[in-house]
């Protein structure tokens, strides 16, 4: 399975790719993160490419990506034929806000302003949305990977944004 998380500095996109690759792992998976920022403080584009498989990863590299995750424009953009191209068998977790390329892929839209997350809370989210819509990694396997990264009351307010974004879709 192939990720492509993008979104804008301050997200915490790294991170959530980070999580997605923790709670492959956890399950007995293999997984890669590359990841794609400019030099910047809390300005321009924040990409991971995240690769979840059953077998050992070769190479990291994404062509087509199984998910998108389209979280600021920032990151669109720059990925914008990726998008374009994607298929009816792609999923796209986007943010209303963000504009998207036309595209064949399927898309599931969450707005942070219904939901009343933060800019920070929405590469989570997304994450949230993503694990539902798959099979490759279950709840269970995210809640171990949160487990694993964070601690606290980080963590405690993250697992209440997981299972108040899964508690959406029972």
């Amino acid at each position: 399975m192939q990720i492509l998380l993008l979104g804008a500095a301050g997200q915490r996109v790294n991170t959530a790719a980070e999580v997605l690759c923790l709670a492959a792992l956890h399950g007995g998976l293999y997984a890669t993160q590359k990841n794609d920022y400019p030099i910047t403080v809390l300005r321009g584009h924040s990409i991971s490419e995240v690769i979840v498989s059953s077998r050992e990863i070769g190479f990291t590299g994404i062509g087509e990506p199984d998910i998108i995750v389209a979280l600021a424009d920032e990151g669109v953009e720059r990925r914008k034929n990726t998008i374009g191209q994607a298929e009816a068998d792609c999923l796209i977790v986007r943010e209303a806000e963000v504009a998207l390329p036309e595209t064949e892929a399927r898309v599931i839209t969450f707005d942070s302003d219904v939901l009343r997350i933060s800019t920070a809370q929405r590469a989570m989210t997304a994450v949230s949305l993503l694990i539902q819509n798959q099979s490759t990694i279950s709840m269970e396997m995210l809640r171990l990977g949160l487990n694993h990264r964070f601690e606290g009351e980080l963590l405690q307010k993250t697992m209440g944004l997981v299972q108040r974004i899964a508690s959406l879709s029972d």
